[in-house]
C-alpha cells in the first residue's frame, strides 16, 4: 500500500501515524516526490480500515490481496508471533484498537 505526493512534511506525519517507509525521487525539472510505503501486517490491516471508503473496484483488489497474503504460510506465522501484530487484533492485552468496521466480502 502506498501514498505519494509533493509535502514531505505530510508524508512524515503520516509515517508517524501509519509506520513504513519513506522515499524519494526526483524526476527532471518537476518537483520531488515522496512516497510513503506500507507492507505486511501493517499495510493490510489499514486496507481493513479503509475498506469501507472505498468503491467496489479497490475492495476488490483488497480482497484479492489479503487472499494472496493470507495463503503465504510464512506471513500467517508473522501475525501469529509478532509482537507488533497485537495492533490490529482485538483481544490482545496492549494492543491500540482498531475501530471495529464489519466487513461483508461479497
Amino acid at each position: 500500500m502506498s501514498l505519494a505526493m509533493t509535502d514531505r512534511d505530510v508524508i512524515e506525519k503520516l509515517k508517524s501515524v501509519l509506520g513504513g517507509s519513506v522515499h524519494s525521487s526526483t524526476r527532471g525539472k518537476y518537483k520531488t516526490i515522496h512516497k510513503l510505503k506500507l507492507t505486511g501486517y501493517r499495510a493490510v490491516g489499514w486496507m481493513f480500515i479503509l475498506y469501507q471508503y472505498l468503491g467496489e473496484r479497490r475492495r476488490a483488489k483488497i480482497r484479492e490481496v489479503v487472499k494472496v497474503w493470507k495463503a503465504r504460510p510464512v506471513l500467517r506465522r508473522q501475525l501469529q508471533y509478532s509482537r507488533q501484530s497485537q495492533l490490529f487484533r482485538p483481544d490482545a492485552r496492549h494492543a491500540i484498537h482498531a475501530p471495529q468496521i464489519p466487513i461483508t466480502w461479497k
